[in-house]
């Protein structure tokens, strides 16, 4: 079903997730399959930050994972699991930032990175083991 967002507030994210079992009790390994998928962005006044300076590691992870920023002077790093529910979120400063990622079950996660203004800076997967 085709949806579209508009809003003279366009917010600076938005999230859309997508799921092919119950959100509540998500069955691990189902599929979804999504046909003609598009969305476009608009940015405007933001200044260019390099994305491909910002890391992370190890990955995958047992305990610890790692943000270094590259030229951006602070973030905030969020962490969701796999069906979009905020589980952490850090602010970051600097180099060689550590995330606690102890109390995390195994499994696959996301992270975005935003500015402190909550511009999108870059996203990822985590992959955590025990």
């Amino acid at each position: 079903a085709p949806v579209a967002y508009s809003s003279p507030d366009d917010p600076t994210i938005v999230q859309i997730t997508l799921l092919s079992s119950d959100q509540n009790d998500p069955i691990e390994g189902s599929v979804a399959k999504f046909d003609d998928l598009s969305y476009e962005t608009l940015t405007v006044g933001i200044e260019d930050v390099d994305a491909n300076l910002i890391r992370t590691y190890p990955n995958p992870v047992v305990n610890d994972v790692y943000f270094e920023l590259g030229e951006v002077e602070q973030a905030v790093v969020t962490v969701y699991n796999i069906i979009g529910i905020k589980l952490m979120e850090a602010n970051l400063k600097g180099s060689n930032n550590r995330l606690d990622t102890g109390s995390l079950p195994s499994g696959t996660y996301i992270w975005q990175m935003t500015s402190l203004d909550g511009e999108p800076l870059k996203s990822g997967k985590l992959q955590v083991v025990k």
